[in-house]
């Protein structure tokens, strides 16, 4: 399995690609090149020059090789700049970063990591800066790795389950092989739809007594197996 540094001809994410080598890893690395240097990728390293925009191209990457994680280095850096073109920054990190993890959710990768900045803070309460201090980034480059930050804590939870692990799961309570018929998406719905329940928790005390997705659908299955015909039983 190959580990994917997207940025990877860059100077830490190069580094990081000749570590990630030394240690027996396969790496596959994505770099646009606009910021990089071909010439600083390691050899040993699986390259491919494009965007993580594209994700006609993502797709290709992630069907040529078998990759388990994702290093994140593609994103503009340069505070300054960013004050002078923060729409560049907005649409290569926070929107690159979206197109990043829709690639690799298709492609059943879950795990990333991403390279942050300490400009996410702003004027820091502390020095050094605690990992517990207040964020308020004073810039559009802080504000752009901000908001991935929050964006991948979103995925993380809201995440973790897709339409075929729920079927799996259906199959493992019921024991039926249930059959599966793939078809295009209905006109109108949205890709993704997951509601939190923490506001009814924290105002209302209130918690789910079935909190696992075996135990939504072996309460579900039950109830249907005692009820063949729904409320008319």
């Amino acid at each position: 399995m190959a580990i994917l540094v997207c940025g990877g001809a860059g100077y830490i994410g190069s580094h990081t690609v000749a570590e990630l080598i030394e240690q027996g890893r396969q790496v596959v690395v994505v770099d646009n090149l606009e910021k990089g240097h071909r010439g600083a990728v390691d050899s040993q390293a699986t390259f491919y020059e494009g965007d993580k925009r594209d994700m006609d191209f993502m797709d290709h990457v992630f069907a040529e090789n078998q990759i388990s994680a994702v290093i994140d280095f593609a994103a503009y850096s340069l505070v300054g700049e960013s004050v002078g073109r923060p729409l560049d920054y907005y649409d290569n990190n926070v929107y690159g970063a979206m197109c990043l993890l829709k690639s690799m959710l298709k492609n059943n990768v879950r795990h990333i990591v991403f390279s942050s900045t300490a400009a996410t803070y702003g004027e820091p309460e502390n020095i050094p800066i605690l990992e517990t201090d207040a964020t308020v980034p004073t810039n559009p480059y802080g504000e752009s790795k901000l908001a991935i930050e929050k964006m991948l804590k979103w995925c993380d939870s809201a995440y973790g389950i897709n339409v075929n692990e729920i079927i799996e799961c259906a199959r493992k309570v019921t024991g039926k092989e249930i059959p599966v018929t793939i078809d295009k998406r209905r006109a109108g719905d949205p890709s993704s739809l997951v509601a939190s329940s923490e506001k009814i928790v924290k105002e209302l005390g209130w918690s789910p007594k079935y909190n696992s997705l075996e135990q939504i659908i072996q309460s579900a299955w039950l109830w249907h197996k005692e009820h063949r015909e729904g409320y008319n039983d």
